[in-house]
């Protein structure tokens, strides 16, 4: 894979109205900043 840039992927699937957009809006943050700690909120 020279030359190729591995991008992670994380999928949520369940019922409407079971808090996934609430869920993904505290945890895309929380991944963002383990991952690069000045992107820290």
């Amino acid at each position: 894979m020279a030359g190729k840039t591995m991008i992670s992927l994380l999928a949520f699937a369940a019922w409407s109205g079971t808090g996934k957009t609430t869920l993904l809006k505290k945890l895309i943050p929380a991944l963002c900043a383990q991952r690069d700690p000045s992107r820290a909120d």
